[in-house]
């Protein structure tokens, strides 16, 4: 085994860190059927986006024998192809949904795969881009995977938390591609913004923001080595096979991504609502100590061992590397204060992308990247070097013991209630301690380099890894499927009649994740990825008039922007019925509502039938055209059979005047294809109640036709008299074209590596 390591010490560090890896992820591997609960009591994005996601994208290929693009459990319906929320179509989990193994163990597995990623990103820009020793770069690898930057987050988002364990392998790809000239560095590159863009689409702004700088930052040493015009030629063409590669390999999702964004919410995004949970300098204060509420978007503890020798980095200055990180912490960690300096103002106004983003704090995992590999860079010139100044050893000395007080009394004092977490604080500060004992005896050369490497290491370990596996707590999937009273009595009640429906709760009574294991339909939804024309037509419908942004449609069923203005949101249930909702679900009183029915009461939860409820797909005999904000209009709609069109549509018809109105028979009713058959007295409208969103393609008796935005936010068609055949397709146009850049890039790259490993190959021969 010793040999073994001393020829592949890389090797050796990759399992070493894959171990610990499993380790972190034991309770969770052995518990498929249990999802990492959040223990700060925030919620999982697992019950929002991702469980519902791979539970409903599974039954759809089961049963349609198709790749689902779209979703129409919540909001109406929503994308699944090109939404950023939705990352079913990320290659690795992509096969996960695919393969028959619970979900939750499959989440599990991404999770140790993605975490090691983030080690081997560490220890990979340590060891080939500082040039560090195996030690100080384990010690950077140890230090990036387990951050508890990561592990808080996990629990909540996975997601984002896969686009964060990509970012320094993106670097190191990056650095290796410009320090090489490598064009195969470059395409790997390019592959690594890809996923984290399918992963984390903010942090693809940020990880093509440093890609930028770094190669700035190149361009400045060659102004002032007077580098030749080839260097520069040769580096510009680094920097265009990692944006094209990227483009490529992304082009089937950000293509359709790209074809969204005129229609989406956050274009009136302000300073103020970009500056959402931005770093309170006061919070700085945990870079001594976690936080004990738990709250992920603030976790900026990285560790004992990082804050008593990342200041020694500058000892060793003359490095470039310890310039360019030391910027990078800087940038980093001011950006995340927000708007409390100027440099995120500037960010916001000035860098295209940046004034769609929010949660500036996010920017935090950066700044631990570079407090990792200047922790490294410092114990590597202490392995070298073998000796310390008087000032050093005072600040060594000094600064453990202030962090050993500060650690273990700030646990103690910010503990919650019946919370133990604190103890854990002992571990840390043992850590620190034995690793200065361990740098004594060392230094006085009655330890081995070996030993205290590994002194090192462990200190991390023991530092870290008790406190992410605080951050959650398994809890089985049935605990969350479980389903309300109130809409156990709907679901009976509606039993009796096989229409589609949807229901309307006013506090989002039923889950993304209970809607979906139930194959129940509803209006409102929890989505960042929201398109504004049914977010505008739901707010006037559920009556609430709040402004700003939030995730949640309407924003009252959430707490993001009040706690409160759901008690004075009183929904109009003609609007409501427009887009199929047959039941709401409420605390409030709604009675004085004649169109709404109710039909029973469990404890303090009203469920009412309403009547004014539209099929799910309908005819309307007369049209009018409006100019302007469709929410002047609303409010009237539901009074008469009318259906409203834009009149910046391509309407190649005479308006129908018809005082009619029906319903349609839907035919077939899947996630990427509609089929109706719609009887017409005279000519009229055709109205599915599902969102409008571009890439809806709609034909009447085969022939292609314009899908008309109806209402504002819903679908339809124009029809003669006579009976139709009318059909609802889902193939964006912009989805099509990326999927054949992408396929295009994934064979033209696997050429060239092809070529280049023959030609290779047959030059060694």
């Amino acid at each position: 085994m010793a040999q073994f390591i001393k020829r592949h010490p890389n090797v050796s560090i990759a399992v070493l860190l894959l171990v610990v890896d499993i380790l972190l992820f034991a309770p969770y591997l052995t518990q498929p059927d249990s999802l990492m609960w959040p223990r700060s009591g925030l919620g999982s994005d697992m019950l929002t986006y991702n469980w519902p996601a791979v539970q409903f994208f599974r039954e759809a290929v089961r049963e349609t024998g198709q790749l689902p693009l779209w979703q129409n459990t919540s909001a109406g319906g929503q994308p699944m192809i090109g939404n950023p929320a939705i990352r079913v179509f990320y290659p690795p989990q992509l096969v996960m949904s695919l393969l028959p193994i619970p979900i939750l163990l499959g989440y599990a597995l991404l999770n140790v795969f993605h975490f090691w990623l983030a080690g081997i990103g560490g220890y990979g820009l340590a060891r080939s881009v500082l040039k560090l020793d195996y030690p100080a770069a384990l010690l950077a690898g140890l230090l990036v995977m387990l951050t508890p930057r990561l592990s808080s987050n996990v629990v909540g988002d996975v997601g984002y938390t896969y686009g964060l364990c990509w970012l320094p392998l993106c670097l190191l790809w990056m650095r290796l591609a410009f320090d090489r000239l490598s064009w195969r560095w470059a395409i790997a590159t390019g592959l690594a913004l890809c996923c984290i863009y399918l992963t984390n689409i903010q942090f693809i702004l940020y990880a093509g923001w440093f890609v930028g700088l770094y190669f700035v930052y190149c361009c400045v040493e060659f102004i002032i080595k007077r580098s030749s015009r080839r260097v520069w030629i040769q580096h510009i063409g680094m920097m265009l096979i990692i944006g094209v590669s990227f483009i490529g390999f992304s082009a089937f999702q950000s293509f359709t991504f790209a074809s969204y964004l005129p229609y989406q919410t956050r274009q009136a995004m302000t300073l103020a609502d970009a500056n959402y949970l931005a770093l309170p300098p006061i919070v700085l204060m945990n870079t001594m100590f976690p936080l004990a509420q738990k709250f992920p978007e603030w976790e900026i503890y990285a560790g004992l061992l990082p804050l008593i020798f990342a200041p020694l980095a500058i000892l060793y200055h003359t490095r470039r590397e310890v310039g360019w990180w030391l910027g990078v912490f800087i940038f980093a960690g001011l950006f995340s204060l927000g708007s409390v300096t100027p440099l995120y103002t500037l960010m916001f106004y000035g860098v295209p992308g940046f004034n769609l983003l929010r949660v500036p704090a996010r920017m935090w995992f950066v700044a631990a990247i570079a407090l990792a590999l200047l922790t490294a860079v410092a114990v590597d010139g202490l392995l070298h070097e073998r000796k310390l100044s008087r000032w050093a050893w005072r600040w060594l000395g000094g600064s453990t013991l202030l962090l050993v007080v500060v650690t273990l009394g700030g646990r103690f004092i910010t503990r919650q209630a019946g919370e133990m977490d604190w103890l854990i604080g002992f571990f840390a500060s043992a850590g620190v301690i034995l690793s200065l004992i361990g740098l004594w005896f060392w230094l006085r050369g009655r330890l081995s380099t070996s030993v205290f490497a590994i002194i090192l290491a462990g200190a991390v370990i023991i530092d870290l890894f008790p406190l992410d596996m605080t951050f959650g707590t398994p809890r089985p999937i049935n605990d969350f499927l479980q389903v309300p009273p109130i809409v156990q009595s709907m679901m009976h009640h509606a039993s009796s009649n096989d229409d589609l429906y949807r229901v309307y709760s006013t506090r989002r009574e039923i889950s993304d994740a209970v809607a979906v294991a139930n194959d129940l339909q509803t209006v409102d939804g929890l989505n960042s990825f929201q398109f504004a024309s049914y977010a505008q037509f739901i707010r006037v419908a559920s009556g609430c008039d709040l402004k700003g942004i939030a995730a949640a449609t309407p924003p009252c069923t959430a707490n993001e922007i009040s706690d409160t203005a759901w008690l004075d949101a009183v929904p109009d249930a003609k609007l409501l019925g427009l887009v199929n909702t047959r039941y709401v679900i409420t605390s409030l009183d709604l009675s004085s509502i004649s169109s709404l029915k109710q039909i029973d009461v469990v404890g303090d939860s009203h469920l009412y039938e309403n009547s004014a409820a539209q099929p799910r797909a309908f005819t309307v005999g007369r049209a009018e055209l409006f100019t302007g904000a469709m929410s002047a209009y609303l409010p009237e709609l539901g009074q008469r059979a009318i259906a409203l069109l834009d009149s910046g549509q391509d309407i190649q018809f005479d308006l129908p005047m018809n005082d009619f109105s029906g319903s349609a028979q839907i035919v077939r009713y899947t996630p990427n294809n509609v089929q109706i058959q719609a009887e017409m007295p005279t000519s009229g409208l055709l109205v599915l109640g599902d969102t409008w969103i571009p890439g809806w393609m709609a034909y009447v008796d085969d022939q292609p036709v314009v899908n008309l935005r109806v209402d504002g936010a819903l679908r339809g068609v124009y029809l003669t008299a006579g009976s139709h055949k009318v059909m609802f397709e889902f193939r964006p146009p912009a989805f099509v074209i990326g999927l054949i850049v992408t396929i295009a890039t994934i064979l033209i790259v696997s050429g060239f590596v092809l070529f280049y490993k023959r030609r290779e190959s047959s030059l060694v021969i």
